[in-house]
Formats: C-alpha cells, structure tokens, sequence
C-alpha cells in the first residue's frame, strides 16, 4: 500500500506538540526547575526576605514560560509555511517493511521503532528521532492501523 502524504499546519502542529511533549516528556524539566524555584521562595519568605523571594518566584515561573512560548512560536512559524495542504512525500507499506523519506531501501518491520495512533493520524517512527506522519480519513485509517499493529507487535501505543 502506497500513501501520498499531504500535510498541514494543523497537522503538523499536533505532531510536535505530541511528540515533544507526550513521547519526549520534554515537560518535565521545566515543571521540575519550576518546582524547585517555588520551594526556595516559599524558603526566603519563611526567612522574612520577600525581595529574594520575589526574585526565585520569578525566575521559577518566567524562564518555563519563556521556553514554553519559544517551543510554540517556532511550531507555529513551522506550522503556517503548511497552511495549505500539499503533498509532502510518499510512503509504501508491504508485507517486507517500510519505504519513504529518511529510509534507505526497505526497513524491515523488526527495525520500526514505534507506531502511535494520536489525533486522527499515525505517527509511525521508523528511528528514534525520525517519524513519518500518516494523516487519514476515519476508514482509511482503521485499515491502516490494522496494517500496521499486525506488522508492529508490542512497539505501539494506542
């Protein structure tokens, strides 16, 4: 089966957000650094020093916005070059593994990192760091969700 995949920014924006933070967990760090500067406020404010606590208060909740908002804007400018859709590239699957964009020759399905379903889409990772996103109408992506958990047992996640 060959899939002429078109993206858009819709599309696309909901790939990074999921892969960013749902498969990365990317989040953690910032909530955690967050937490962290909260507690030394709440510490200085026992201590009596509002000015010191003030500042680690706001550096703890400016730095993740900061870094939150930077995520966003560059998904967003990514995202509005594919306001339109358009044809991005194609993907063959067949019963010996995967072809497409990144992938030389044919990737057995025992080298496929991970498929996820998310959104009405599947995200089918062919490394670590390398997705191809497969968007679909309803039925067609029943079918090829079917496909794929019958080739890519226990390296999914529904």
């Amino acid at each position: 089966m060959t899939l002429h995949v078109e993206l858009d920014g819709r599309t696309f924006r909901r790939f990074a957000l999921f892969d960013t933070l749902r498969r990365r967990r990317m989040w953690r760090r910032p909530v955690l650094f967050a937490g962290i500067m909260l507690a030394l406020s709440l510490i200085c404010l026992m201590g009596g020093s509002l000015l010191l606590s003030l500042v680690f208060l706001a550096i703890g909740f400016g730095l993740p916005l900061a870094y939150f908002g930077t995520f966003l804007t560059q998904v967003n400018a990514q995202a509005r070059r594919l306001d339109a859709s358009r044809a991005v590239y194609a993907v063959t699957l067949s019963e010996s593994g995967v072809q497409g964009p990144g992938v030389e020759g044919i990737l057995p399905w025992t080298e496929v990192h991970a498929v996820f379903r998310v959104n009405g889409c599947a995200y089918l990772y062919v490394t670590p760091s390398r997705a191809l996103i497969l968007p679909g109408s309803a039925a067609d992506l029943e079918a090829l969700w079917s496909f794929l958990t019958q080739h890519t047992p226990g390296r999914r996640i529904p």
